[in-house]
């Protein structure tokens, strides 16, 4: 009898095509250098939820702090597989207290 075939190596998310995000696009501020939401996007968590503004501060993702981070890391944190969630940390300006809140990953328009 043959062996049993071992667990085929995980797919590529990014590669699957299967990675989506949390609904909106995100900038680096140029005076300080933080990253912040940039547009929301239509149909997408951002807007569905009503609680992310264009301009907060992107404090972090899943415990993992955003500042200092590049494009592409950050990319990384917010994408994943449709339906997964992250906990993002926001702050409405740079010197708040960040609040958090648990975000689906959906497609958007």
């Amino acid at each position: 009898p043959a062996a049993p075939a071992a667990p085929a190596p995980q797919e590529d998310r990014a590669a699957a095509g299967k990675s989506v995000g949390l609904g909106f696009t995100f900038k680096r501020d140029s005076r300080t250098g933080n990253w912040q939401v940039n547009r929301i996007k239509e149909g997408g968590f951002a807007e569905k939820s009503g609680k992310i503004q264009s301009g907060y501060v992107i404090f972090s993702v899943d415990g993992k702090k955003c500042c200092g981070i590049s494009q592409t890391e950050l990319g990384s944190l917010i994408m994943g597989p449709e339906g997964s969630r992250a906990m993002v940390g926001f702050c409405v300006t740079e010197t708040d207290t960040p609040f958090f809140l648990e975000c689906e990953r959906m497609r958007s328009k």
